[in-house]
Formats: C-alpha cells, sequence, structure tokens
C-alpha cells in the first residue's frame, strides 16, 4: 500500500502516514547499527519486516537482545502507539485540571466544579458534564497536587451540588 501512496498524489494522508513510518523506520535503523544490512523501510510494517528477515535473518538477530527488542516495539508497534495515546490523555488531563485549579483560585470556578464522593464512587461534574468515574478518579488525582494545601481539602468538598 504504501509503496503505491508514496508514488502517486492521490493517496495524500496515506502517502503521509507512509513517508512518517519510512522516517520512524531509517531512524531506528541508525540507532540499532543496521542502516547497511537491512533495507530502509525494515520497521515500516509487519510485512516489511518479515520481507527483510527473509533476505537477511542474520541481521535480526540483533533484535535477541531484550533493549532493543523493546526500542524496536516501542517504535513501531501497537506499544508505542498506545503510550502516545496515553500520553496524550495525561497531557490533556493536566492541562484540563490545570485550568480547573486556575478558575477556583480565582474564584470563578462556582458550578464549574463539583467532586462528591459517595460510597462506592467519586462523582465530578464539570460544567454539569458528568464524567465516567475513571476520568473522576484522574482528574481528583491531577487536581489534588495542582492546588495549595490550604484550598485543596475544601476544593475538594461538594456545595451547591
Amino acid at each position: 500500500m504504501c509503496r503505491e501512496a508514496l508514488a502517486s498524489d492521490a493517496l495524500r494522508f496515506t502517502r503521509a502516514s507512509c513517508q512518517a513510518a519510512f522516517d520512524a523506520s531509517n531512524t531506528t535503523l541508525t540507532l540499532l547499527g543496521l542502516e547497511r544490512q537491512l533495507p530502509r523501510c525494515a520497521f515500516c510494517s509487519l510485512a516489511d519486516a518479515l520481507e527483510a528477515a527473509r533476505h537477511n535473518p542474520l541481521a535480526f538477530l540483533h533484535l535477541a537482545n531484550p533493549r532493543t527488542l523493546c526500542l524496536v516495539l516501542h517504535r513501531h508497534g501497537p506499544f508505542g502507539q498506545l503510550a502516545q495515546l496515553g500520553a496524550i490523555v495525561h497531557e490533556g488531563m493536566r492541562d484540563v485540571a490545570a485550568l480547573l485549579a486556575a478558575r477556583q483560585l480565582a474564584g470563578n470556578a462556582t458550578g464549574a466544579v463539583a467532586v462528591e464522593r459517595r460510597a462506592d464512587e467519586l462523582l465530578v461534574r464539570v460544567e454539569t458534564l458528568p464524567l465516567p468515574p475513571h476520568v473522576a478518579c484522574a482528574l481528583e488525582h491531577l487536581l489534588e497536587p495542582a492546588l495549595p494545601p490550604s484550598t485543596s481539602s475544601a476544593w475538594m468538598k461538594v456545595s451547591n451540588f
């Protein structure tokens, strides 16, 4: 698929994705010192890795080192994509927590955030939007360190809910 996308201007999003995979593959090969042993697209996809292994199986013995294998899996496997997703979500939650903490400290967070602890759940409402329990828990953990100690405990109490 990438070969067709790179040879044509019709699939520009696929082309951009393939170019990014090609660049990442080249960088990984350079990091591993395998740029002469394996083709430049060796880590673009699993199919490319299998084809490269068929042509030079001894070069893939380099991946027997656990640190090297982890590097390749992190950069080119689903683990890397999951790590990116986690980092994006964490960054977004941190930004929301900072915004909410700033609004609370400025005194204009009335109604913006309400936190209610129940026996079996934690309920956080942001601008009347109910959040799933796992998001509420993450927000609580991100919010508590963002507030000064003098306001943190009062902030977590529910008022006018």
